[in-house]
C-alpha cells in the first residue's frame, strides 16, 4: 500500500543517514521493488537524486559515479562484484561514493570485505523481499563485523521472530523460520488462499527463509523454506520450471534446485530422470522447449544433470536438500 511504501522510504532514509545532497545510482528497473523505493520514493521523501541506467554496464556505472557524484547504491551481489572487479575502477573517481547496500541474494562475507576495500566505502548486507522490502540491515553505529557477517538488525519499527516448525520462538543462535512484522510489510496477496499461508493468526509474515539471531539481535540467513531460486537478485520459481520441464516428452521426472554461484549468487539446475526409450535431452533442447512454452529467457536453467533416480523420503518425495549435497551445493 502507499502507507507501507512510505514507511519503507522513511526507515531507509534514517538507517542510511540520507540527506538532500545524496545521490543514488539505481541498477534495478523501476518495476523492481528496489527501483520503486530507492529511485522514486526515497527521493520524494528526502529530496535526494536518483540516477537510472537503461541497462547494467559496470564501466558506465563507474563513470556515472564520478560524473554525477553518486554517494550510494543498493543492489544484488552481482552489481557489487562487477564494480569492485572492473578494470577501470582504479582510474575512476569514486571519491563521492560512501555506501553500497547489498542484498536480494546470498551475500558472501568475503565479497563484502574485499569490495569495501576496493571501492573505499562502507558495504553492508540487507535482508528483505518484494513483500517486505527491508527487514534488517546494519546502521551507522554497528561494528564492521556485523556489516560483514550478518544481515544486521531490524530497521525502524520492524519486529523479528525466529520460530521452530511448531511456530514457537527459538533461543538466540538457533535456526528457525524467520517471521517479521511492521509498517513496511505488504497488506497481502490478491489470492486469499495465499494469505492464509503467508501470515500467522497474530499478523506475522512468514518469510519462508531460515535464519538465526545472535545475542545482539543481528540476523544471519541460513537457508530457505520457499522453493525459490534467487539469481542476480531476481526470483525464479522452481515449481514453474518443473511444471514446464515435466511436459517435455523425454522427461520422466524433474527437480529444479538452486546451486551456489560466485557471480550470480545462485544458478538454476534442472535435474532430470529421463524417460526410457527416448533421446537424452540437452540443455539447448530444454531451453527451446521452455521458451516455446512461453518462459522468459531470463528464467532458463543454466545447468542440466541426468540421474537414474532421486534421493527420496519414505513417502517417495524428492529430497532436494540431499540432491543439492550430491551436486556440491550443500544446504
Amino acid at each position: 500500500s502507499h502507507e507501507t511504501l512510505l514507511a519503507e522510504a522513511r526507515s531507509l532514509g534514517a538507517v542510511h543517514e540520507l540527506v538532500p545532497t545524496d545521490t543514488v545510482l539505481m541498477p534495478s528497473p523501476l518495476t523492481h521493488i528496489s527501483g520503486i523505493v530507492h529511485a522514486l520514493l526515497v527521493p520524494a521523501v528526502y529530496g535526494t537524486t536518483a540516477v537510472l541506467l537503461d541497462r547494467w554496464e559496470p564501466g558506465e556505472a563507474l563513470a556515472l559515479v564520478g560524473r554525477e557524484r553518486v554517494t550510494y547504491m543498493v543492489g544484488a551481489p552481482t552489481f557489487l562484484r562487477d564494480l569492485a572487479e572492473h578494470p577501470t575502477l582504479a582510474s575512476s573517481d569514486t571519491s563521492s561514493f560512501r555506501l553500497f547496500s547489498c542484498g536480494g541474494a546470498a551475500v558472501d562475507p568475503t565479497l563484502v570485505r574485499e569490495s569495501a576495500a576496493r571501492l573505499g566505502c562502507v558495504v553492508k548486507r540487507v535482508y528483505g523481499s518484494t513483500e517486505f522490502p527491508t527487514v534488517t540491515t546494519s546502521g551507522p553505529d554497528d561494528p564492521p563485523a556485523r556489516r560483514v557477517e550478518t544481515e544486521g538488525r531490524p530497521i525502524g519499527a520492524v519486529e523479528l521472530r525466529i520460530v521452530d516448525e511448531a511456530g514457537e520462538p527459538v533461543p538466540a543462535g538457533h535456526e528457525g523460520e524467520i517471521l517479521a512484522r511492521g509498517p513496511e510489510c505488504f497488506v497481502g496477496y490478491r489470492d486469499p488462499a495465499l494469505n492464509a499461508e503467508a501470515f500467522t493468526p497474530d499478523g506475522w509474515f512468514r518469510t519462508g527463509d531460515l535464519g538465526a539471531v545472535d545475542a545482539a539481535g543481528a540476523l544471519r540467513i541460513t537457508g530457505r523454506r520457499k522453493d525459490i531460486i534467487i539469481r542476480k537478485g531476481e526470483n525464479i520459481s522452481a515449481r514453474e520450471l518443473e511444471e514446464l520441464i515435466a511436459m517435455h516428452p523425454a522427461v520422466a521426472e524433474v527437480a529444479v534446485i538452486g546451486l551456489p554461484d560466485t557471480v550470480a549468487g545462485e544458478v538454476a539446475c534442472a535435474v532430470l530422470r529421463p524417460r526410457p526409450g527416448t533421446s537424452l535431452p540437452t540443455l539447448a533442447d530444454l531451453a527451446a522447449h521452455l521458451t516455446d512454452h512461453g518462459l522468459s529467457r531470463r528464467k532458463l536453467p543454466e545447468r542440466l544433470e541426468l540421474v537414474a533416480d532421486f534421493p527420496r523420503t519414505a513417502s517417495g518425495k524428492i529430497l532436494k536438500r540431499a540432491l543439492r549435497e550430491q551436486l556440491g551445493g550443500g544446504r
